[in-house]
Formats: C-alpha cells, structure tokens, sequence
C-alpha cells in the first residue's frame, strides 16, 4: 500500500494519523497506529489512512462507550487454578497475560460449547 500523501493546504502533517516524510518534507507519511501499538485497541486493530479502527474477535462485541474495548457477548464462568503462588496481579505485565489468557479461554469456549 503507498502511504505517502501529498501535504494539502491544511497541513496534512498536523493531522493526527500522519507524519512528515522525513526524506520529502512536501509529502507526509499514515502513521500506523495498530504497528506502533498506539491505538488501545483491546483485540483487532485495522489500520487506515489517517486512522485505525478498532474490532472484536468472534463471541465479543464493541464496547458502546469505548470502541477500543470489547466486551463478551455471553457470560462465561471459568474456573482455573493458579499453580504458582508467587502470581502477583499487581504486576501490570503478569495481569495482561493473565486477561489475555481467561479472553482467550473464554473465545474458544464460546466457539467449541462442546468442549465444556
């Protein structure tokens, strides 16, 4: 895909989603804010010119409030056990994971209810 855009009037390059070409200064560059991770998009990320949009894996749908969020379209209760007792969700990163995980769980129930 070319992602060099003549700069308009409007500076093009004030925009948000766009930056200076740092070869040509007269054109500017989509910033792609899915690769930069820049978005908060909680599941899919699709970037677009000048912008992103943010969507959901199947099971899960937009979140009315906050499109960068999704949020289950069937409750689901998982039970698990913690094998380490040193497993501290204060720790941002091991609280990421632990989410990723119960969401990934919770997708491949939904998708396999005769896994249950």
């Amino acid at each position: 895909m070319y992602n060099k855009y003549l700069k308009l009037s409007t500076n093009l390059h004030q925009h948000k989603g766009f930056s200076t070409n740092v070869t040509n200064s007269s054109h500017c560059d989509d910033i792609n804010e899915c690769a930069t991770n820049t978005s908060n998009c909680q599941q899919i990320c699709t970037n677009t010119i000048g912008s992103f949009l943010c969507s959901c894996n199947p099971g899960f749908s937009t979140n009315v409030t906050n499109p960068s969020l999704c949020d289950a379209q069937h409750r689901v209760i998982l039970r698990f056990t913690f094998t380490s007792e040193d497993l501290n969700l204060t720790d941002q990163q091991i609280k990421e994971n632990v989410i990723q995980a119960l969401q990934s769980q919770s997708l491949e129930l939904i998708e396999n209810p005769k896994r249950r």
